[in-house]
């Protein structure tokens, strides 16, 4: 299969075709309907990406919460706990916390 485009190298190297028709293709397909297949598969693959991000911020929107929640949970244990357990949570609520690399934190444990 010859992937076919309107400005590929054997365009440049011959010439255009000149009866409106593209090389290697035959006779049906012409530069309009290729390229309006073209703009459709863009189309389609950046509706895709945007249905992908969306997914993605409900995703890390959901794990936000679960985090907030957890963070909740071990700092009620924390308040109930002698001091050994409390530095041995203390711990493990520090490997839970995100760290942030734009400087904005998220509002997860920070007072």
């Amino acid at each position: 299969n010859v992937a076919a485009t309107l400005n590929d190298e054997y365009s440049q190297v011959f010439g255009p075709e000149c009866s409106g028709r593209i090389r290697c293709l035959g006779r049906g397909p012409t530069p309009s309907k290729l390229t309006k297949r073209i703009n459709q598969a863009r189309l389609e693959a950046y509706e895709n990406a945007n249905a992908e991000v969306v997914q993605m911020k409900t995703k890390m929107s959901s794990l936000e919460t679960q985090v907030e929640s957890l963070t909740g949970i071990i700092q009620q244990l924390l308040g109930n706990k002698t001091t050994d357990q409390e530095s041995a949570l203390a711990a493990y609520a520090n490997i839970l916390k995100p760290h942030t690399s734009q400087g904005r934190g998220n509002g997860v444990g920070e007072d």
